[in-house]
């Protein structure tokens, strides 16, 4: 490595980056899926949309186990936390999920909807 200070430190400790914060936020998306887990199976609170039955309505809480790109082509067909969403039917053979949001109908596969959290209203 080049000694560009005339010490052996990382150049990069003398950059104003701090990680700290990127870790705090980390960390609180990571407690945050802990909590959904826990009350999903714990208390029974939460449920995954592919648990609805055809016809009912609930809430988006949030998203367990997928992966980011995933994550954010839900979110950009309309599947956003906090949004209401209706289970119009299932398939035949139970896959995929045909689900209403925002008066647009969508085709989720239900191992996709076993990883969305909803709340039943």
């Amino acid at each position: 490595m080049i000694d560009i200070d005339g010490d052996d430190t990382f150049p990069l400790i003398h950059a104003n980056i701090d990680f700290r914060q990127d870790i705090k936020w980390h960390s609180k998306i990571v407690l945050q899926s802990l909590i959904k887990i826990l009350l999903i199976y714990i208390f029974g609170l939460f449920m995954k949309l592919s648990q609805l039955h055809q016809g009912q309505k609930a809430t988006i809480h949030g998203f367990c186990e997928l992966s980011k790109d995933v994550r954010k082509k839900l979110m950009v067909m309309g599947l956003l936390p906090n949004t209401p969403v209706t289970l119009i039917r299932r398939a035949p053979m139970g896959d995929p999920l045909q689900v209403e949001v925002r008066g647009v109908s969508l085709a989720v596969r239900a191992n996709i909807a076993d990883s969305i959290v909803v709340e039943a209203n």
